[in-house]
């Protein structure tokens, strides 16, 4: 039981991430570069991580909401 729901939660997350990169290929600012992926030094990989976590948080959020939300957060962690 204990390993389907691992497997579960694992299938979940790769769905998020696999999302957020799709909604990152689609998002792009007038330079041609989306602002969080420029934010994350032009790391896909992390600001697709950083939107699956906003998704994972708040399940119900729109694309643009997770992505603002997840550029507010690496604002804050690194003003810090």
């Amino acid at each position: 039981m204990e390993s389907t729901l691992g497997i579960s939660v694992a299938l979940a997350t790769l769905f998020l991430i696999l999302l957020a990169v799709l909604l990152l290929k689609r998002s792009k600012s007038s330079s041609g570069v989306d602002p969080l992926v420029r934010a994350c030094f032009g790391d896909r990989g992390k600001a697709a991580r950083l939107i699956a976590y906003e998704l994972k948080l708040s399940p119900g959020l729109s694309e643009r909401e997770a992505r603002s939300r997840a550029f507010s957060r690496l604002e804050k962690d690194r003003s810090r």
